[in-house]
């Protein structure tokens, strides 16, 4: 069987990059188009261990080494949580961060399983025929030659909705359970503990890095901010539109924001234009959407 290498790092490319985006997807990552361009570039260059006969504990070394570089991608871009200052906040993050990227590779491996269990699945109730004499395998890689193309992306797009689907109903249905909670805004050493509502409507970002904002009332702003001694340096101003409106909010970077037991650190806390009501803090839907690692 002839085997084009071209065609081969491009299949394998295009499937590495749907692995990562649906994996940063669940773990709670952004999907940026850089690392998901570098992951589905390893992931091409990967495959080709099919063609070095290695034995198989080394292969599932492998395997085992290219989740952990793949975890690192997807893990880049969630926020850790704010931990003690010195030397123990050092450690404490160095763990954590180690943990999140063993998490996220584990979370890639298990994506890479499942899609090729539905994929698998769609294929035979679709009834293509030519699969099980035509595959190559070999160190942990598999190689499908073109005469399943048609249906192998036709089964893989349909995989892909199934996974992507399910993911939001989970999120939503979470959303749905904590529309009401509490939040905790630090500014310099100094918590701030405040009443919070989930606004799935709410999708305004800071516009240098990209995080959502949170909104509290103008008074709260002020009363949070007053004593700040790098006040300055904090302040961000956050363009909206609305309907038959547009301008800017006034707004600090907090040094954390914890919600329902997970910690996004630096967090947009922006002053509302609009009044609140009893809700002390108005809380975007997408941080309640980040993920397994705790919204973060």
């Amino acid at each position: 069987m002839t085997i084009y290498s071209e065609y081969f790092f491009l299949e394998n490319f295009i499937a590495g990059m749907v692995f990562a985006y649906t994996s940063k997807l669940i773990t709670g990552g952004r999907p940026g188009g850089r690392r998901l361009v570098l992951s589905g570039i390893l992931a091409g260059l990967y495959a080709f261990i099919i063609f070095v006969p290695v034995p198989h504990a080394a292969a599932v070394i492998s395997v085992v080494v290219f989740c952990l570089v793949q975890g690192q991608l997807i893990s880049a871009g969630i926020a850790g949580s704010v931990g003690n200052a010195g030397g123990e906040r050092t450690a404490r993050t160095a763990r954590k961060k180690a943990r999140r990227i063993a998490g996220c590779g584990f979370v890639y491996f298990l994506v890479t399983v499942f899609y090729g269990g539905v994929t698998n699945a769609i294929l035979r109730l679709g009834s293509f025929r030519g699969l099980a004499g035509a595959v190559i395998t070999g160190s942990g890689a598999m190689y499908m030659p073109a005469l399943t193309y048609t249906g192998l992306m036709a089964a893989a797009t349909a995989a892909a909705m199934v996974i992507v689907i399910a993911i939001r109903l989970v999120k939503a249905k979470r959303i749905d359970r904590e529309t009401r909670v509490k939040a905790a805004v630090s500014f310099d050493g100094v918590s701030w503990v405040l009443e919070g509502m989930i606004d799935t409507g709410n999708s305004l970002r800071e516009p240098v890095t990209g995080r959502p904002v949170a909104l509290v009332s103008g008074e709260m702003l002020k009363k949070m901010t007053e004593k700040l001694e790098n006040k300055e340096a904090r302040f961000v101003l956050v363009p909206y539109v609305s309907v038959g409106e547009r301008g800017t909010l006034q707004g600090y970077r907090a040094d954390s924001l914890s919600v329902s037991g997970a910690v996004i650190v630096r967090p947009v806390i922006a002053a509302s234009r609009q009044s609140l009501g009893d809700i002390q803090i108005l809380l975007p839907g997408e941080l309640m959407e980040r993920g397994i690692y705790g919204n973060s």
